[in-house]
């Protein structure tokens, strides 16, 4: 297996466009970690190559957003706001195998049909666009 630094990935800014809702602590049982689903627009790409992402994709992003094993606490991500700009550092889904064991959380949405990735980046960064 790939270390998660030898993983494909990209450094992107992105608009939050849609943000699932958090699951209460209950609600993930038997799970200890929640990933929720939030939708951007690719603004920039700032490092890195990965397939789907470039300036004006719309993209699906999982964020870890529930850690139960933690005294159920929710982590930044639950406070994102729409309209924000964020640095995302994005890789592939399908290459964290670790997510199997937890719970997902992705509200439908005009675009469930988006590219879909893993936040490796762990905590909310939000960047400022000059006008």
């Amino acid at each position: 297996m790939k270390k998660e630094k030898d993983l494909p990935s990209a450094e992107v800014e992105a608009e939050l466009l849609a943000a699932s809702r958090m699951p209460g602590g209950a609600a993930i049982a038997p799970y200890t970690q929640a990933l929720i689903a939030h939708e951007y627009r690719v603004l920039s790409i700032r490092k890195g190559e990965l397939a789907g992402v470039k300036p004006g994709a719309v993209i699906r992003v999982f964020h870890v957003g529930r850690i139960y094993a933690w005294g159920s606490r929710t982590t930044a991500w639950a406070e994102a706001k729409k309209g924000e700009v964020y640095r995302l550092a994005l890789q592939r889904l399908a290459d964290h195998p670790e997510v199997k064991g937890y719970y997902f959380m992705a509200d439908d949405s005009p675009q469930s049909q988006a590219m879909v990735y893993y936040d490796a980046g762990g905590y909310p960064e939000r960047v400022t666009i000059d006008q």
